[in-house]
């Protein structure tokens, strides 16, 4: 992970100029979670039965969430 940290803040300031990573954490964040689902999806096709198993896990987790989403009062209220 801290190779995806290093790597996330080099390309921000090649791309936008040195120091550039350290005002945008929010940036840096951004490219190391795109970096972590893109090792996600590599592992899923890599394994396929490993990634039925994340389907059903992540559409569970969802479900849940959309659930408890659900049941709060609207906005407002």
């Amino acid at each position: 992970m801290h190779e995806d940290l290093n790597q996330a803040i080099r390309r921000i300031d090649e791309a936008f100029g040195a120091g550039y990573a350290k005002g945008h954490p929010e940036l840096v964040a951004a490219l190391v979670q795109a970096a972590a689902f893109d090792r996600v999806a590599k592992a899923i096709r890599s394994h396929p039965a490993a990634g039925d198993l994340a389907r059903k896990f992540l559409f569970a987790e969802l479900t849940e969430l959309t659930e408890a989403l659900d049941e709060l009062p609207p906005p407002g209220s």
